[in-house]
Formats: C-alpha cells, sequence, structure tokens
C-alpha cells in the first residue's frame, strides 16, 4: 500500500485556490507540476482542466470549471477553494513545497517496498539486493526528472526543432530586422522568444531605439505589437512615430514650425499608423505614473491568448512596480520582474525589449562608454537576457566631438552570437539611428524602406 502525508494538503488547495482566482498564475508552475504532485481525485482533475487552459491559450472561467467536473467534484467545494484563496500571490514556492512533498512520498514508498523486499529474500538474494534498491531510487529520480519537465521527449523535441530549422530555412535564420545593416547582420535581428535589454544613460537613445524596432514588426508581421509606456505619455510616443515614418524634424513639430509639405506628410504617415487598428496597444501610465507588473503581465497574456503578438517593448524596465516579499531588495525586485519578462517572451514567442536605465556612477569614470557591471545591481537581468545592448553617443558628455552624430550600439552579450560594437548615425530629430558611413555623411536613400509608408 502506498504511503500518504498529509501536511501537503494546505499547499494544494492554496496553490489551485489562488490559480482558480488568478488563471495566469498557473504558468508560473506549468513546467514543473502535473496531476501526480496532487494526492486526491478532485485535486487532479482542477490540475487537468487549468493545464488544458493554458496549453490552448483558452480563456478559463470557473463556471467552465463546475461544467467540466460535474460528477467528479462537488460544485460546494470548489466555491470553497475559489472563496477562500482570493488574494494575487506567487504560487511558485507553494509549488515547489508540493513538488517536494511528491518527493518525500515517493521516497518512502520506495524505501517501503526495499524493505519488502529485504523482509522476502533468501540469504541468496540478499547478496544482490544493495544493487536492486539502487534501481528502485533511481527509478524514483528519473520518474522526478520527468515529471518536472527536465527529460524531454526525443521525438517531440527533433520535431519541434525541425519546424524551427524549416522557418530559418526560409527567413535566412533572421529575425526581425530594424534596418542598420551591421546591426541586423551581427544579430540576425530580433529574435522570438528572447529578450532584448537595451541598457543607456538619458539622452542616448533607448526610446528612438525601441521605436525603431516597433515599426518593422507594425510593416513585416501580422501580430499584435503592446507597448509599455512608463515614462512617456502616448501622445508624444504616437508623435515620435509619426515623424520617423514621415521624416519630419520632432523638434519642428514640437515649436509648430512644420511647412504646409511636412503637415501633409505628418497627416499621410498619420493615417498610415492608425490603419494598423487593434494591432497597435500602448498601456498609457500617464495618469498613475506607474504600472504594477503583474497588472502588465496579465494583460500581456490576455491579448496572447486571443492571437500573435509579434513585439512586446517596455519603456523602461526600472519604472514597474512589483509589490514582492517584505524585506526584498530593488535588486531582487528587478531580478523577478527580468525572469518574468523572460517568460513573457517564451509564453507569446515574440521578441521582449525592455529599454533599461543604467546606473549613474558609470559617469564618474574617464571612458563612459557602459559595461556589463552596470546591469549587475539591476537584479538577474544578465543571466535572463539572451542579448544586452548598450546605447553609447559621444557628444552628449562632449559636444564638441568631431562626429556628433555618431552613436554606438555596443553588443555586451549575445547568448547565440558575438560580442562588439557597431557604429550607427543617430538622427535624433528623426527619430532613428541610421547606417553609418565611414566620413561622417548619410545619405538618406540607404535608410531601409521601412520608414516610409507608401
Amino acid at each position: 500500500m502506498a504511503i500518504q502525508t498529509t501536511e501537503h494538503m494546505p499547499f494544494e488547495q492554496q496553490v489551485l485556490g489562488v490559480c482558480l482566482n488568478h488563471p495566469y498564475r498557473f504558468a508560473q508552475i506549468s513546467s514543473f507540476i502535473n496531476a501526480g504532485d496532487f494526492t486526491s481525485i478532485e485535486h487532479r482533475a482542477i490540475h487537468d482542466i487549468l493545464a488544458d487552459a493554458h496549453a490552448n491559450k483558452a480563456e478559463f472561467t470557473l463556471s467552465l470549471l463546475v461544467d467540466r467536473l460535474h460528477g467528479t467534484v462537488a460544485p460546494d467545494y470548489i466555491s470553497w477553494l475559489y472563496n477562500n484563496f482570493t488574494i494575487d500571490e506567487d504560487v511558485e514556492c507553494l509549488a515547489r513545497d508540493l513538488r517536494g512533498y511528491r518527493n518525500k512520498r515517493d521516497i518512502l514508498n520506495a524505501a517501503s517496498e526495499v524493505q519488502k523486499r529485504v523482509n522476502r529474500a533468501t540469504a541468496d538474494e540478499l547478496i544482490n539486493l544493495p544493487s536492486e534498491s539502487l534501481k528502485v531510487f533511481d527509478a524514483v529520480r528519473l520518474s522526478n526528472e520527468i515529471h518536472s519537465g527536465s527529460v524531454k521527449n526525443a521525438t517531440q523535441s527533433v520535431d519541434r526543432y525541425l519546424t524551427k530549422f524549416s522557418e530559418k530555412k526560409h527567413s535566412g535564420g533572421r529575425g526581425l530586422q530594424l534596418g542598420i545593416p551591421e546591426f541586423d547582420d551581427k544579430t540576425l535581428g530580433l529574435h522570438s522568444t528572447d529578450l532584448i535589454i537595451v541598457g543607456a544613460r538619458p539622452s542616448m537613445g533607448k526610446t528612438v531605439f525601441g521605436l525603431q524596432c516597433v515599426l518593422p514588426a507594425l510593416k513585416f508581421t501580422t501580430g499584435k505589437i503592446i507597448i509599455a509606456s512608463l515614462e512617456m505619455p502616448v501622445e508624444q510616443l504616437i508623435e515620435r512615430l509619426i515623424c520617423c515614418i514621415a521624416k519630419i524634424d520632432y523638434s519642428k513639430l514640437r515649436e509648430g514650425k512644420l511647412t504646409s509639405g511636412d503637415a501633409a506628410s505628418f497627416r499621410q504617415a498619420g493615417e498610415w499608423l492608425s490603419s494598423f487598428g487593434d494591432r497597435l496597444l500602448i498601456e498609457d501610465c500617464e495618469e498613475k505614473g506607474y504600472l504594477e507588473y503583474r497588472d502588465f503581465e496579465t494583460w500581456v497574456r490576455s491579448e496572447a491568448s486571443k492571437g500573435e503578438i509579434s513585439l512586446v517593448l517596455v519603456d523602461y524596465l526600472q519604472l514597474f512596480r512589483r509589490t514582492g516579499i517584505p524585506g526584498d531588495t530593488d535588486s531582487a525586485k528587478l531580478g523577478n520582474i527580468s525572469m518574468g519578462l523572460k517568460a513573457l517572451a517564451k509564453l507569446t514567442n515574440a521578441p521582449v525589449v525592455s529599454l533599461a536605465q543604467l546606473n549613474r556612477s558609470l559617469e564618474q569614470r574617464v571612458d563612459k562608454r557602459p559595461i556589463m557591471s552596470d546591469l549587475r545591481e539591476s537584479g538577474n537581468i544578465e543571466q535572463d537576457a539572451d542579448v544586452i545592448l548598450f546605447l553609447y553617443r559621444d557628444t552628449v558628455y562632449n559636444p564638441d566631438t568631431e562626429f556628433p552624430e555618431l552613436a554606438e550600439i555596443i553588443i555586451g552579450k549575445q547568448r547565440a552570437g558575438q560580442k562588439g560594437t557597431i557604429k550607427t548615425a543617430f538622427k535624433g530629430h528623426h527619430m532613428h539611428f541610421a547606417p553609418w558611413i565611414e566620413n561622417g555623411n548619410l545619405t538618406m536613400t540607404e535608410c531601409p524602406p521601412l520608414n516610409t509608408y507608401q
């Protein structure tokens, strides 16, 4: 008879109760929890419906659960779970405790089986019993690895890779192209499931770079583009996008000095941008002045359940608010957010580009170009990110520099490629980075067609 323990039941109930109230939380635990981690038939049935909704990106409702569990789980018990665990909280730690109790049960059962074999064994059989006992515990270990997702089905893994290989073959292995040839060649573009961090001090062009990611996503993909504008009002963001599209000097727009030709181009570019309808989604945080990370995560997950997402842009990382464990440092909270953004990149199968403010301490150095250590106080960003880019413009610190338009995109980390520095021309008034010509001159004909709306 299998050994059962009872201390796990409150964990089972709390994990399921929180997920019933806040279904998006299930994504935190889906990779390492399965029905076998729950001891009661009722809890396993509830888990399976949550897992099915998550796998199919389907909307989950309490009425759906009651209907599907008719005759299996009493509606009163479902109501009790729902009404007693209403607080939205991180369930990952609870689920890992639950997983630990599953391991405990498996080990106790394995030990019980070994004891039975010892009691039944003859003198000759006892000679080989130690090695046979180890096989029992190895079976428990392997079972736990498979259930936690660390052991993959080879056929599924190969099929998944071949599908991706076929997609890469047709695209040349390239992701979203930004129209800066050297950058696009070195990075092969922005890839789905990647978390891309773009770090810089103020006035270096972070928002401009972010918008340069948005335009090709609008023009060359079919999914939604989600923007969390934590610092800049939506109206300013739209103005900058339109100026980039129409190649209009943004300073002239702000000063009200547009020519009649500029005004016509501005209207035409605005109409082109408006034609994308519901594909461009922007979270306006101007009224509140902040955005709770969990609200943002819920929003993205909801949009992902409705259809394809091509790009997620965060401007910028440190402005998220996150309610953490009492006593958590800012570094720990940022680490949780960067880990969450990487999970969103996987969930949406889209690149997630997050702008990040760098510590002002770098300005005390003679060479003020950012380096990886300038990010290390910001949680686990360095660990979670697939690509880390830094922006540097010498003219910000040295106004008399020989090439005031010169901007550097420094690849500080690239999980699937090389590091390096790319020279670009920062066209701040026109809101974009352009290819750099070594003598400092740039001809607009070299700008990619993504910045036109014809």
